[in-house]
């Protein structure tokens, strides 16, 4: 795709985030940096540039998908309850996914490993009543 304005505040704002924001916050803050962009824009931007690996489209149990700009090889853990994402850089983890895909001749992306569960946050929550 050929370089825009506009992508490349795209670019700018996901490389300066430091969480996974959906495509509505990224066009919030594209928006308040380049006046007229569309909605559109973004959201199509977002989805060429996950296609073409400059950065990482992450799905959410049941929530707008979210994007991460860091592409170093990381996983992720989402929280089924509050949407929360979570990144996991620990190298035996890496290396024992790396290993298993490679045992059943398995090529892994780069886009890396999200598990779900529960966040220590909500599950906290859940124990709260029933101390009471």
């Amino acid at each position: 795709m050929k370089a825009t304005l506009q992508r490349a505040v795209i670019r700018e704002v996901m490389k300066e985030a430091k969480d996974h924001p959906d495509a509505e916050a990224v066009y919030r803050r594209v928006s308040s940096r380049l006046s007229g962009v569309g909605v559109a824009t973004v959201y199509r931007n977002l989805r060429q540039m996950a296609e073409e690996g400059e950065l990482r489209r992450i799905a959410r149990c049941g929530r707008s998908d979210c994007f991460d700009g860091v592409l170093e090889p990381h996983a992720h853990m989402v929280c089924k309850q509050c949407g929360a994402l979570i990144d996991v850089y620990d190298p035996a983890l890496l290396s024992a996914i790396e290993s298993a895909a490679q045992s059943q001749g398995f090529l892994v992306g780069t886009e890396g490993m999200t598990v779900s569960g529960i966040c220590a946050r909500c599950s906290q929550e859940k124990l709260e009543p029933q101390k009471r």
